[in-house]
């Protein structure tokens, strides 16, 4: 116990400090010079000096720096040490903490959509029909179809009001390039008559919402120009045909890469329910 009191006593350089509580020497020097963590002066030659105390203390504020907490709150805090300050400083750490836990929940989701959609048109062959299962889906789908003569003048017109709608019903959605071809429009074979659609990833209900049950769902891979787009559908309903199968729902397009010049082909993927 006498070494421990000894200790306790014990006086520490900037230095010796630094390497005993593991925080680097400048930022030390910067809490000193923000009244956060003071030292004691030797009063002979100016030198900053620190205490066995100030380890407890300089624990504490990297505790409630790891939080997320402000050294501007922190300060505040060490001017006034309440619970009920520490308990605000904590409340408002968490709140900051689940504010970036959702934003990185949805950056992890879009990497893994981005991910299906890149694996999906590289271990397939285009132009030709492929199989798989996909789980339940909503979409935002715009009241309008196109025309033929709008040549997707529309598309971004539409795909605002529909960002507008889910941003306005407090729905989060997937920001990617795609339009959907419905039933009315397969059955008359309307091929320009696409709606745009937006990705809802949670969130309530809107008005302008289609639910895209789970089953079986028959793909498509291309790269075409968007000008294009019709007689893909067309070709689409064609295949489906030639191997007896049925739409059971819309024709869905994702825009794989749009990032491309106009009248440009782009790498596109589709897909439409066959079985549920």
């Amino acid at each position: 116990m006498g070494n421990v009191d000894s200790d306790q006593k014990q006086q520490y350089s900037v230095g010796e400090f630094s390497r005993l509580c593991g925080v680097p020497k400048d930022t030390l020097l910067y809490y000193d010079r923000i009244g956060l963590l003071k030292p004691s002066r030797n009063p002979s030659n100016s030198y900053r000096s620190y205490s066995f105390d100030q380890l407890f203390e300089v624990s504490f504020l990297q505790q409630l720096k790891a939080t997320g907490a402000s050294l501007a709150d922190i300060k505040a805090y060490e001017s006034d040490p309440s619970i009920d300050r520490l308990e605000t400083i904590v409340n408002e750490s968490q709140a900051r903490l689940d504010i970036k836990l959702a934003q990185l929940a949805r950056a992890q989701e879009a990497l893994r959509q981005s991910k299906i959609l890149v694996d999906d048109y590289k271990s397939h062959s285009v132009d030709q029909l492929f199989f798989k299962e996909i789980p339940e889906r909503r979409y935002a789908v715009s009241n309008l179809p196109f025309s033929a003569a709008d040549n997707g003048s529309r598309f971004p017109v539409q795909l605002h009001q529909l960002m507008e709608t889910c941003t306005q019903a407090g729905a989060t959605f997937r920001l990617l390039l795609s339009e959907a071809l419905f039933p009315d429009a397969l059955a008359a074979g309307d091929w320009h008559a696409s709606r745009a659609t937006l990705r809802i990833s949670s969130g309530p209900h809107i008005d302008e919402e289609f639910l895209a049950p789970a089953g079986t769902y028959a793909s498509f891979n291309t790269e075409r120009t968007y000008q294009q787009m019709p007689e893909t559908y067309h070709q689409i309903a064609h295949l489906l045909k030639h191997q007896g199968l049925e739409p059971h729902g819309p024709i869905f397009q994702t825009a794989v890469s749009p990032l491309c010049e106009p009248g440009q082909a782009f790498p596109m993927h589709f897909t439409v329910l066959v079985e549920q």
